[in-house]
């Protein structure tokens, strides 16, 4: 019986060590989603400047051309993709392309709302809408979508972490 038991036991750590073996993550993986983490904090110091400010035109052209990196990003990585990726870096793949999405999504409300703030008149009007609703809500999006690439990311290693990463 405790050959068995001892057995079992070996067969289980092995089945469970071979499970939580960490793969190191390919560096143009990498590359893409570190490119779309330093979109999402220009993001983040695009969103203080159209709710903190008086008004800026510049504002709305430097997302419009936000979304375009990012998409850039994005096709560039699928165009040059030659390697073979296991299931585990397709999956990854697949959520960095959906946090994308929902990344970009929520720029382009946010150049929405910057181009409706600067042609108002009135702040009241701009406050009573409900564009600042919906971008919460498109923000709560990209970062579940962040929270599930975060949790896929634990099954790698990565070697090129940029300083804004940790």
């Amino acid at each position: 019986m405790t050959k068995i038991l001892i057995i079992v036991s070996a067969y289980i750590s092995i089945i469970f060590s071979q499970n939580n073996e960490k793969i190191v993550l390919k560096s143009e993986i990498q590359e893409y989603l570190f490119s779309t983490q330093r979109i999402q904090h220009d993001f983040i110091k695009l969103e203080d400047e159209v709710f903190n400010q008086k008004r800026n035109s510049r504002t709305s052209k430097v997302l419009e051309m936000t979304a375009k990196m990012l998409l850039k990003n994005k096709n560039d990585f699928h165009r040059s993709k030659n390697r073979k990726y296991n299931i585990k870096e397709k999956k990854l793949i697949a959520q960095i392309d959906n946090y994308t999405t929902e990344l970009k999504n929520a720029i382009t409300h946010l150049k929405l709302i910057s181009i409706k703030k600067n042609g108002s008149t009135s702040q009241l009007v701009f406050e009573q809408s409900d564009d600042k609703e919906k971008l919460i809500n498109l923000k709560k999006s990209f970062e579940n979508e962040g929270q599930r690439l975060n949790a896929l990311l634990n099954e790698f290693i990565l070697t090129n972490i940029p300083v804004m990463a940790h």
